[in-house]
């Protein structure tokens, strides 16, 4: 029969697990941050920041936002329809969403 509370000694083990792996994406993720960045001007970014048409940066702020938004709002979780998952993507075609097995 399997026990409900876990040995004693896995849950410390998988807590450090993660923080390893954790360790590891930062490192990496820091190195590749500074292998893209490395040799940036950053003079000029900033000059070209202060010379940005900032009611064009405004409004593409503003669509990409609301866009995301109407479509979070606009997504529900899939439904079962005869055996197939629908999803607002594959609404015409349910061939796309059949459900392995059945």
């Amino acid at each position: 029969m399997i026990s409900p509370v876990p040995e004693s000694g896995s849950a410390p083990r998988r807590a450090r697990s993660g923080i390893w792996r954790w360790t590891f994406a930062l490192a990496v993720a820091g190195f590749l941050l500074y292998k893209a960045l490395h040799g940036v001007d950053w003079t000029q970014v900033w000059h070209t920041v202060l010379e940005a048409r900032w009611g064009y940066l405004a409004a593409a702020m503003l669509i990409s936002t609301g866009s995301f938004t109407v479509r979070s709002a606009m997504a529900h979780p899939a439904e079962r329809r005869d055996g197939y998952t629908v999803t607002p993507g594959h609404r015409v075609s349910g061939e796309y969403g059949r459900v392995p097995g059945q």
